[in-house]
């Protein structure tokens, strides 16, 4: 593999072809743009071997609090507007009151 390379020195690799047999070819990379691009960082967790379910496991949680956290968020926001809202309502229906009140 390849990754890490930020030269141009030709590296040896071995390709299966169509027909099941493995051909070795030169390619020389011209910069290191494709550093981190090939690895184990870019497979699912499931085609992984030799990793660490409780770092994985640990990962998940943190994660699934995150979006947990971003929807409660959203919540609290939404709750906000309809505490303001009944404010506002309660307010004006006082006041509609008062002014009924004063009127007759």
């Amino acid at each position: 593999m390849c990754v890490g390379r930020s030269h141009s020195a030709p590296t040896d690799i071995n390709l299966i072809t169509p027909s099941g047999q493995a051909k070795q070819t030169r390619i020389r990379f011209k910069s290191a743009t494709i550093d981190g691009l090939i690895g184990p960082s870019m497979l699912p967790p499931f085609c992984s071997t030799g990793t660490n379910h409780l770092a994985m496991r640990r990962q998940h949680q943190d994660r699934k609090l995150a979006m947990l956290t971003f929807w409660r968020d959203g919540l609290e926001r939404q709750l906000a507007a309809l505490n303001a809202s009944i404010t506002t309502l309660e307010t004006q229906i006082k006041r509609d009151q008062d002014h009924s009140a004063n009127d007759a």
